[in-house]
């Protein structure tokens, strides 16, 4: 596959705060050949996940959570029918995966009052994938807050979607 000069990321418009994307990305295919991909953002209502390129919408999929706090609210609460509908619409990505922007240790407070919420929220998000009947690669990111770091993992998952890009087109 011919790796595109310039891609357009789009972000889901209800990202709270949204990664941030570096101007151009140096890539790496396949191949090893070494790519300077010019990134551009688009805020968009997604169907599925957080971010995805333009034009391939279910090629690969990112979806990321914040905080053990929100895995909580979407998980055990009233929120829980529809973000377990949102998971499992991830599943329909060629290349679905969930970004937990937090540090794991996060799973495992101190609290013994917080830990039940943690512990049953850790068990309902380990048994989506099952769910949706698909793997789905699961990355810990571990707090990314500072502009910087979001600049770094903005960059970590424009790579992600490219090489989801290339896997999509390549030949069986």
């Amino acid at each position: 596959m011919k790796i595109p000069h310039e891609i357009t990321i789009l972000v889901d418009s209800r990202e709270k705060c949204p990664l941030l994307f570096p101007a151009i990305l140096r890539y790496a295919d396949q191949g090893g050949t070494i790519h300077a991909v010019h990134l551009k953002t688009a805020r968009a209502a997604l169907e599925v996940g957080d971010y995805c390129i333009q034009g391939y919408p279910l090629c690969g999929v990112v979806e990321r959570k914040g905080s053990v706090r929100e895995v909580c609210s979407n998980l055990l609460t009233g929120d829980r029918r529809r973000a377990t509908s949102a998971f499992l619409r991830l599943g329909t990505s060629q290349v679905p995966v969930l970004l937990l922007d937090f540090h794991i240790q996060d799973f495992f407070p101190d609290d013994p009052a917080e830990a039940v919420n943690a512990c049953n929220a850790l068990g309902r998000l380990l048994d989506l994938p099952g769910k949706c009947g698909k793997a789905v690669h699961v990355v810990a990111a571990g707090g990314c807050k500072s502009a910087g770091s979001r600049r770094k993992l903005g960059a970590f998952v424009a790579t992600l979607l490219l090489r989801a890009l290339e896997w999509h087109d390549a030949p069986d």
